[in-house]
């Protein structure tokens, strides 16, 4: 199919999905059939729902066959991949982005839950940032049919300065509870 922008007989503009089919060689038609229609309002809803995922403070990916094959630009400002590398990452590159002390945990749960078992959907993991720094996220994971297959969607938040900070308030509390006793 084909896109394209076309005025309509009351004059206002509408989107337009065109297939062609070449028939020159049939020989009862010998000519181009073209089969169009209105895609005008499907359009408006998927450059809203595009507005609303790319602006969430939230990173969304989808994974399937254990590569991203959806994301949004605050995953990307997250792990310092574009959105572009991120869904031409390879496998091998995905599964490794996870930290390694969590890669078990992270990527059993994704074929468990591919699976079918029930597993938590929300956990915290740590992966690798392009730059090689280490980053803690909060993950919300769930099943879905992605172009009518199994995939998993998350939701993904950057909590590295919020474990930072516990950790700090833990040294602390140590501190202070050796000095009372």
């Amino acid at each position: 199919p084909t896109d394209f922008r076309a005025r309509h007989a009351d004059g206002h503009w509408v989107q337009v999905e065109a297939v062609g089919n070449n028939m020159l060689d049939h020989p009862a038609i010998r000519g181009v059939i073209i089969t169009a229609r209105d895609v005008t309002e499907r359009k408006k809803a998927e450059e809203a729902y595009r507005a609303i995922v790319d602006h969430s403070l939230q990173g969304l990916m989808i994974v399937q066959d254990s590569r991203i094959v959806f994301s949004n630009q605050a995953l990307a400002n997250i792990v310092g991949y574009s959105v572009e590398e991120m869904l031409a990452g390879s496998r091998e590159i995905v599964m490794d982005s996870v930290h390694h002390e969590d890669r078990k945990m992270v990527w059993s749960r994704y074929f468990d839950r591919l699976s079918g078992k029930t597993i938590p959907e929300h956990y915290e993991l740590r992966v690798i940032r392009k730059d090689g720094v280490s980053v803690w996220l909060e993950m919300y994971a769930t099943q879905i049919k992605f172009m009518g297959r199994p995939a998993v969607q998350s939701a993904i938040l950057d909590i590295t300065e919020r474990k930072r900070v516990e950790e700090e308030f833990k040294k602390l509390n140590a501190e202070l509870e050796s000095r009372v006793i």
